[in-house]
């Protein structure tokens, strides 16, 4: 069995977030009752051409996909109004006011939040507020003659100003400039000016570059659209809200070795 043919089974992922969510209520109990949402992304390879993405979301942080040339939702949020979290929530002893669980809280899956898991006569999954992901697997076929294909990973607060297909597409422009050597960073009045294009930006990374300085032409530069994405919601749609994003692009690996077998203790992934 190889790491990865635990992830396989959604049952396995939807174990880790249980299994996460309790070890995460005892180091808080009694300190701290705050919580967090959570969309992971893990990217499995099959063979050097294809990718398989595997998403899992609890609460209101989203993953979009950006392939073949269209913008997909890989997860959809967790609002205490939608019916299915409504009806749970009230089996719980919970109710939804002003779009809030009981009131207050406005997602009705995360970890943490403890005060909204306390009924007893219910599983962990079945309260109020619960950690159970849902997931959802794609096929990335890298030989589709697209080179920019990649998913978006952002809390609320990108979304409450920026659509799925607003996201991908400021994305994706920027991508194509990079490539061709037109990019430029965002600017606000005020912000020093923009140095010209030199040799330190690296492939797949916002690190290598300095501020206001475009990456090579011909490299990606993702961190640094990463904070054009954060700019944009903050200074030019006024979000109110955090904001947080992790741009994913999706590649050949021509040097691509299959993993190797490992071996794991039975039920490893249990709920303990």
């Amino acid at each position: 069995m190889t790491a990865w043919s635990l992830l396989n089974n959604d049952q396995n992922i939807e174990q880790g977030f249980l299994k996460t969510d309790t070890e995460f209520d005892k180091s808080c109990a009694g300190v701290d009752d705050s919580g967090s949402t959570a969309t992971t992304l893990t990217v499995k390879r099959i063979g050097k051409d294809k990718l398989e993405v595997i998403c899992a979301n609890a609460g209101d942080s989203r993953t979009v996909l950006h392939y073949k040339g269209k913008t997909e939702p890989m997860s959809y949020d967790h609002k205490p109004q939608v019916n299915s979290e409504k009806a749970r929530i009230s089996k719980a002893k919970s109710y939804v006011e002003f779009g809030r669980v009981n009131g207050t809280l406005a997602v009705s899956r995360g970890f943490g939040d403890l005060s909204y898991k306390k009924y007893d006569k219910l599983p962990q999954e079945e309260q109020a507020v619960i950690p159970l992901p849902e997931v959802k697997r794609v096929v990335v076929d890298l030989n589709d003659n697209s080179e920019y294909n990649f998913a978006v990973l952002a809390c609320d607060g990108v979304w409450d100003v920026m659509s799925n297909a607003d996201a991908t597409n400021f994305v994706l422009q920027r991508l194509i400039e990079q490539k061709n050597g037109t990019y430029k960073r965002l600017t606000y009045p005020g912000d020093p000016p923009q140095q010209p294009s030199s040799a330190h930006g690296s492939e797949h990374s916002g690190f290598d570059a300095p501020e206001n300085q475009s990456p090579t032409p011909g490299k990606f530069d993702l961190g640094s659209i990463c904070e054009d994405v954060l700019d944009h919601c903050v200074r030019g749609l006024d979000s109110k809200d955090n904001v947080s994003v992790i741009i994913v692009l999706f590649q050949r690996d021509d040097d691509y070795v299959p993993p190797q077998a490992i071996n794991l203790p039975p039920n490893h992934f249990a709920n303990k």
